[in-house]
């Protein structure tokens, strides 16, 4: 038996992974306006994507949320839908300073 639901699922849990670990990285790993980039380049993708795919995206995101036993995760997770523009048709102007100021707390 496939271990996610879906491919959209396992896409997901993919893209949100590649996000955590930049989100988590030293400055020595990832410059910091590099980090901001890839972060910034996902809000314009999903930007890109219909109501009905944002919607979907953003319900994967509940669940993987609620399945998480890593708080910090969990609520990288909860925040990801306004951060990254998933709520309005159009990537929010404040996700270069969310993305900055969760870089800077690492």
């Amino acid at each position: 038996m496939p271990v996610y639901s879906s491919l959209s699922h396992a896409l997901a849990e993919a893209l949100v992974d590649a996000l955590w670990f930049i989100e988590g990285s030293e400055d020595e790993q990832m410059d910091p306006d590099d980090a901001v980039k890839v972060l910034e380049g996902v809000a314009h993708l999903v930007s890109k994507l219909s109501s009905d795919q944002r919607s979907e995206l953003t319900h994967l995101l509940g669940t993987m949320a609620e399945a998480e036993s890593d708080p910090a995760r969990r609520e990288f997770l909860e925040g990801f839908p306004e951060g990254f523009g998933l709520l309005d048709d159009a990537v929010r102007p404040v996700l270069h300073e969310w993305s900055r100021t969760r870089l800077r707390r690492r």
